[in-house]
């Protein structure tokens, strides 16, 4: 940021301009391709995808610590949540499912396994640096640790994710934070303190270990675990998985405070979640969305692989309002997208829904859009989104809308199912071309041996006469 005074004739300041420039620095450490990937081709005729809201479904509400006057909107979250919750759970007792929604912490191994298993095409998760910069899976800003004293109710506090290593994100008891009732809390910690009791106090038992169940049990509870690093996805779930990586980044409100004080510089902070990105993607087809206008540019130019969403408010939501201009509408977030070359959009249902003309607009611009939001779960709504020939839905109550669709296979298994096809009966065209072509040459070599057979049986049999000549010729 540029201050600039402005001065008349006689050295007079007549006013200030503030100019904002954005430094981009090139991504160091990793050597770049230019190749087809997704970021410039995505398939023609693909059916919308479909993306599960951080796995199966946000479990936590929202959590705004810097502005007070969110409050009304962030009870209303709640009730809501709270609401999409219970349904949740109610409709995913049924035996057929292989996880269960009121089990299953959002952004977790198993949430993400669970929606896959489900038949999901890609899982949208959050991603944010731990203080030791290692790109860890968590939608908010903030958290909650509790101290407790002896004698005392146990007090949270809320700690910034940027301020605890990743061993302390894994390790201490970590809590929401929207998180309030302290008693619980404490009852929590009691009884946590109760299963963890000092094993000397124990009666010692010979009986053999399992080491096999209990590594499976560590496992499971890896999995279930909050705070899984962005490796830990690329190596524990299924490459056929589709990753929509929400590049989270601190941003200002429109109404004062901001999400979160004294951030990672942005070059820094988006290198290294490039890196790990670039080095363990193998070939998953991998989507990267950011609200930040300036991370989404400097994502586009930093990286040639992955296309880049940038993330719009829009108009319709009651979400504290962002200061970036450039999030405020779907159609400046459109003018903003062609400008700077993105891949596309992901914009609020609610947007498109009161102006559906919008969706053809950003087709005849050559771009993709994703909707995003509570109300694209609904049913007659996902059925009006998909006859829109949207290009993908972020649903947020996965486990209640495969029961509307549960024929759906993974987009991306069945397109390898199909590339595979067409390669057998490409091989399979190829083996008979070359076994024709056997058959023609062997023909060839028989019809040559036999002509050049009877030229030798020819030229023995003149040899012959022409000896029978020379000796007659010789006995006279």
């Amino acid at each position: 940021m540029f201050f600039s005074k402005i001065f008349v004739f006689q050295q007079f300041s007549i006013g200030q301009i503030k100019i904002d420039v954005l430094l981009v620095t090139p991504l160091e450490g990793i050597q770049q391709k230019f190749m087809v990937s997704s970021s410039k081709y995505w398939r023609q005729g693909r059916r919308p995808v479909n993306v599960g809201h951080r796995g199966l479904g946000k479990t936590n509400t929202e959590h705004i610590p810097c502005k007070q006057s969110s409050t009304d909107s962030n009870k209303s979250r709640s009730s809501d949540s709270s609401h999409s919750a219970s349904s949740s759970s109610s409709s995913s007792s049924a035996s057929s499912r292989p996880v269960q929604t009121k089990f299953v912490s959002e952004n977790t191994l198993a949430s993400f396994k669970g929606a896959f298993q489900l038949g999901f095409d890609f899982v949208e998760f959050d991603v944010q640096l731990s203080k030791d910069k290692i790109p860890v899976v968590y939608h908010d800003f903030q958290v909650a640790i509790t101290l407790k004293r002896k004698g005392q109710q146990a007090e949270l506090f809320v700690v910034p994710v940027k301020d605890l290593t990743l061993p302390q994100l894994q390790s201490l008891k970590i809590y929401h934070a929207s998180q309030t009732d302290v008693i619980k809390a404490d009852e929590e910690n009691d009884d946590d303190e109760q299963t963890n009791a000092n094993p000397l106090t124990t009666t010692p038992t010979f009986a053999p270990v399992d080491t096999q169940h209990v590594n499976q049990e560590q496992d499971e509870k890896k999995f279930r675990s909050l705070f899984p690093t962005l490796q830990e996805l690329f190596e524990k779930l299924d490459p056929h998985l589709g990753f929509n990586v929400e590049i989270k980044y601190a941003m200002e409100y429109r109404q004062g405070g901001s999400e979160q004080n004294h951030f990672f510089e942005r070059n820094e902070y988006i290198d290294c979640i490039l890196r790990c990105l670039i080095t363990f993607a193998g070939k998953r087809v991998i989507v990267l969305s950011t609200f930040d206008p300036d991370c989404a540019s400097m994502l586009r130019l930093k990286q040639t692989v992955f296309p880049v969403l940038f993330l719009t408010q829009g108009e319709k939501g009651d979400w504290l309002q962002f200061l970036d201009v450039r999030t405020w509408s779907i159609n400046i977030g459109l003018c903003f997208i062609v400008a700077e070359h993105l891949s596309g959009l992901a914009a609020p249902v609610l947007d498109i829904l009161s102006n559906k003309e919008f969706v053809q607009h950003v087709k005849n611009n050559g771009k993709l859009l994703f909707i995003w939001g509570d109300e694209a779960s609904d049913k007659e709504i996902s059925k009006c989104l998909l006859d829109l020939r949207v290009d993908g839905l972020i649903f947020d109550h996965v486990a209640e809308l495969k029961d509307e669709h549960p024929t759906t296979e993974n987009l991306f298994i069945s397109e390898e199912r199909e590339e595979l096809e067409v390669l057998n009966n490409y091989r399979q065209k190829q083996l008979e071309i070359q076994h024709r072509q056997l058959l023609q040459e062997l023909e060839r070599l028989k019809t040559a041996r036999e002509t050049s057979y009877t030229n030798a049986l020819d030229k023995f049999e003149q040899e012959q006469l022409i000896n029978q000549d020379a000796n007659f010729k010789q006995l006279m």
